[in-house]
């Protein structure tokens, strides 16, 4: 079978919450840790409750959290790959640890200096094409101590610009042979 990234993220998600629906115990003792349980969720894209109402809203997270936190045995690590795509989250993320690395996606250039401020902080501008980039710019992120990464690359051809560029990371939606 062939799926794309966001089709097998979206599976994986549906089996997370399989897992964790599977696992869910009344139990109110102390849980203890499963060292080989592990919970991964993806692309996320939270914002706020009034934005985009197809994205991932913070109530939903919520649900989720309390879905996992009430599972026999807890699992020993949950990992969040997703993106903050409300500032005011990327805020509280930093104020609960700091030294979690925080991305804030599609963010704006009035935003830059509080996230260098927060440190261990990375961005992604909403660019379709390459070409439109402003001279300079990834430079500029950089000497304010910021992680730079731009929409997905979806060619083979667009991966290898964006390495030319010297983006920290590159998301892609492609495969490419090494």
């Amino acid at each position: 079978m062939n799926y794309s990234r966001r089709a097998f993220l979206g599976l994986t998600a549906a089996g997370v919450a399989g897992c964790a629906s599977a696992k869910v115990g009344g139990d109110d003792a102390v849980a203890a840790f499963d060292e080989n349980l592990s919970i991964i969720f993806s692309d996320a894209h939270v914002c706020g409750e009034n934005e985009r109402a197809a994205n991932f809203t913070p109530k939903r997270l919520k649900a989720f959290v309390d879905e996992v936190l009430a599972m026999r045995p807890l699992p020993r690590r949950v990992i969040h790959l997703g993106d903050l795509a409300s500032f005011d989250h990327i805020r509280e993320a930093r104020r609960l640890d700091k030294e979690i690395f925080v991305h804030h996606i599609f963010s704006k250039p009035e935003l830059l200096d509080e996230l260098a401020a927060m440190g261990n902080a990375g961005l992604s501008y909403n660019y379709k094409d390459l070409a439109t980039v402003p001279a300079g710019l990834v430079e500029c992120v950089h000497a304010k101590g910021v992680k730079m990464c731009l929409r997905a690359g979806d060619t083979p051809e667009t991966v290898a610009a964006m390495v030319k560029m010297g983006l920290d990371y590159i998301p892609t939606n492609v495969t490419i042979p090494m």
